[in-house]
């Protein structure tokens, strides 16, 4: 009976896990334009169970938000080229995938509120190229000898159903911050980024930052490219590995005076915050895949934050209970 148990509880998680709606955009068409922007002011459109919102200027007959597309173009540079990413090809070769064009912000959101296990993500053409080589209006990251600490990163918000801001994670389209130029990048893959620490989310919102910024706002183009939610199975067409981060788990929680945290391999820098912001504990974990967390019996109970960061990615979305 304890194994029928076992393998009954064993395939509920299996099925829970694998069997999350996904959105490929390849029921999508395109057109013959090769995009679609909202130009037919539906303010939106749909894959699987998420909806990506979009805004349509008519008069200067622009887009905000998300559009979708299955342009191939990496090699032209500027505003005429916002539909291609500089993979030139979907997540695993595929044909259709979403761009993003984030005035502000752009958010998705869901049928019904889950945990999204994660995403696709990488650079468009245009944001790209401005970065690795400038342009009229924005700089080349690093400056003329490459030592400048530039970055592009986007901000990916959890909401939950009561408008919560569930947890926030930020990836690093382009980071120029390390003291050696040798570590400077700037994304050029599909790279998966795992938004299970979000938790269950009604919305997903996107927000962008730049090292690059003037009296109007950020220079650098506030482009990204977007492709198969909810799976990670599919091979980037790069042929290079798909995680950059894996999966993070805490356990247990609530917790009373210790809890581990489950990493993706590789150097992290763990702290756990109130809800106040106080910093309450801080510490390097170099290559553990596998972190316990101790001597947190003092910490008065409550809610806490536990922020974790990475080379490319920051978390600060987990959120556990002190007994």
């Amino acid at each position: 009976m304890k194994h029928f148990s076992f393998f009954l509880m064993f395939f509920l998680m299996f099925t829970i896990l694998h069997g999350q709606e996904k959105a490929t955009f390849e029921e999508l068409d395109p057109g013959p334009v090769g995009y679609w922007n909202g130009s037919d002011l539906s303010g939106k459109f749909s894959s699987g169970p998420f909806t990506f919102h979009n805004s349509y200027n008519v008069d200067w007959a622009s887009w905000a938000g998300f559009s979708y597309t299955n342009h191939t173009d990496t090699v032209t540079a500027g505003w005429s080229n916002l539909y291609s990413a500089i993979t030139g090809i979907g997540a695993g070769g595929s044909a259709v995938y979403a761009t993003a064009f984030v005035a502000g912000s752009a958010r998705i959101s869901l049928e019904q509120a889950s945990t999204v296990s994660g995403m696709y993500i990488t650079n468009s053409t245009y944001a790209y190229l401005s970065v690795l080589n400038g342009d009229d209006f924005t700089k080349k990251f690093g400056g003329p000898d490459g030592t400048d600490p530039d970055y592009f990163r986007l901000i990916i918000d959890g909401i939950g159903n009561e408008g919560d801001t569930t947890g926030t994670i930020v990836f690093y389209l382009a980071d120029f911050r390390d003291s050696d130029s040798a570590n400077d990048y700037i994304i050029k893959e599909w790279t998966w980024v795992d938004l299970t620490a979000l938790g269950d989310v009604a919305e997903i919102h996107f927000s962008m930052e730049s090292s690059d910024t003037g009296d109007w706002g950020m220079n650098t183009p506030a482009f990204f490219c977007v492709d198969n939610i909810n799976s990670k199975e599919l091979t980037p067409a790069s042929g290079r590995p798909a995680a950059m981060a894996g999966e993070i788990r805490a356990y247990p929680n609530p917790f009373s005076d210790r809890f581990s945290l489950a990493l993706a391999a590789g150097d992290h820098r763990v702290e756990i915050l109130d809800m106040q912001g106080r910093l309450h504990h801080q510490d390097i974990y170099a290559g553990d895949t596998v972190v316990g967390i101790e001597g947190l019996s003092h910490l008065p109970s409550g809610v806490y934050i536990v922020r974790i960061t990475s080379e490319r990615m920051e978390y600060t979305a987990m959120k556990l209970r002190k007994l």
